[in-house]
């Protein structure tokens, strides 16, 4: 069963625990944090002289590794990398009017 809100999903999962003793987390790790590019500009003859929109907000781009950890009594079982994500930054685009 899943669901959503504004901002989040959901879901139960279902089924027999045949390991209770056993802790499992997902934790993420951010690695490194990449600058927001340089703002692009584009030209549209379509907006009055000097106005200007803008159609992309500019995001900071992200290393992150993720990992299962299954912990026993509290104590660390198996630490296992799941993945190794890129998360490219992403410049600011401001459209500037040029029609006269």
């Amino acid at each position: 069963m899943s669901w959503t809100d504004s901002q989040n999903l959901y879901a139960r999962i279902y089924g027999y625990n045949e390991h209770p003793e056993e802790k499992v987390e997902i934790v993420s790790d951010l690695i490194e944090t990449y600058p927001v590019p340089a703002t692009k500009y584009v030209y549209d003859n379509t907006l009055a002289n000097g106005y200007k929109v803008q159609d992309v907000n500019p995001q900071p781009g992200y290393l992150v590794k993720v990992y299962r950890i299954v912990k026993v009594n509290g104590k660390v079982k198996s630490n296992k990398l799941l993945s190794k994500n890129l998360y490219e930054p992403i410049a600011a685009v401001i459209r500037v009017g040029t029609k006269k």
